[in-house]
């Protein structure tokens, strides 16, 4: 099973890597947090798996479609080892996040671009000017990694898109404390301010 395949200029690391582990022909499952290419171009290289994601389901390379909702509708994919959360778009508008409790490595969680990088590595200042750019809903995305560190205490990592390293639930639980600053809060108040009514009713959710 893979959490995104990756950009086709990276394929041939990716390729290399499963390698170590396998054959491709044994990924059965691709589990995608969101379509943009930089997540997604390499699945024509691996025909005959199912990719699933907020928008629904289909095997690689064939025309069996179907939805998620029909397929998994006890919000677990299989399993109740893996779990998906939807985000009501706030990257993306087709993000889900996974939380798989895994033998290995406990209870983790894969992010997407929810987090480019924690905001110890990456400035405010600077994480502002992306989600600026490239978050649809910042709002929607503070509230969602609040409730996650509030009601997951037990995460052992979360892995995110842009990040070379997964960060533990402490990392988490700061980058959220970070997400509280008196610059970003305000970031986020101005953005409803644009916004208008649509966003008004998360206002009182703002620390700031």
């Amino acid at each position: 099973m893979l959490i995104d395949v990756g950009m086709a200029a990276s394929w041939p690391v990716i390729k290399e890597n499963l390698e170590k582990h396998g054959s491709l022909d044994q990924v059965t499952h691709i589990l995608m947090t969101h379509w943009d290419q930089d997540h997604g171009q390499n699945l024509k290289e691996l025909p005959g798996a199912l990719a699933l994601s907020r928008a629904g389901t289909a095997r690689i390379n064939t025309l069996d479609f179907g939805q998620i909702a029909d397929l998994y509708p006890k919000g677990y994919i299989e399993n109740e080892h893996i779990k998906y959360i939807e985000t009501s778009s706030a990257h993306s508008r087709d993000e889900i996040v996974y939380l798989i409790d895994s033998e290995n490595e406990g209870l983790v969680v894969f992010l997407g671009d929810l987090i480019f990088a924690p905001c110890s590595v990456v400035p405010v200042s600077n994480l502002i000017g992306f989600d600026t750019g490239f978050t649809i809903n910042p709002i929607k995305k503070y509230l969602f990694l609040k409730k996650l560190a509030k009601d997951y205490p037990e995460l052992s990592k979360a892995y995110v898109g842009h990040y070379n390293k997964p960060l533990s639930y402490n990392d988490l639980a700061q980058h959220v404390k970070d997400l509280e600053s008196e610059e970003y809060q305000k970031f986020l108040s101005e953005f409803i301010d644009k916004q208008g009514q649509e966003n008004e009713k998360l206002k009182s959710q703002l620390k700031f």
